[in-house]
């Protein structure tokens, strides 16, 4: 059976007043995938609010792990930068 962990990542933005804020993103991980998830927000119709949600987010966020870096980042970009071809070299092939 596969172990499944409950991951963070903050991330910053900055809102429509140009401020910049913090979010934080959760993602459950099972074997190797990472699926997000989304804290609900609930709306009272009487009044717009969910007085609820920032407990929803904080439980979460204390019971979760930071979301690790990936490892190959920078190797992305360099592998495909070596699998350009050379196009002096293309007719000599032979």
């Amino acid at each position: 059976m596969a172990e499944v962990k409950l991951y963070k990542k903050l991330a910053t933005y900055k809102d429509k007043n140009g401020e910049e804020k913090t979010a934080t993103n959760f993602f459950v991980g099972c074997g190797d995938q990472l699926i997000p998830v989304e804290v609900k927000f609930f709306e009272d119709k009487e009044t717009g609010a969910d007085k609820n949600y920032r407990v929803r987010k904080t439980l979460l966020s204390a019971f979760a792990e930071t979301l690790p870096e990936r490892e190959n980042s920078g190797n992305k970009k360099k592998a495909k930068d070596e699998s350009a071809v050379d196009e002096t070299s293309v007719g000599n092939s032979f």
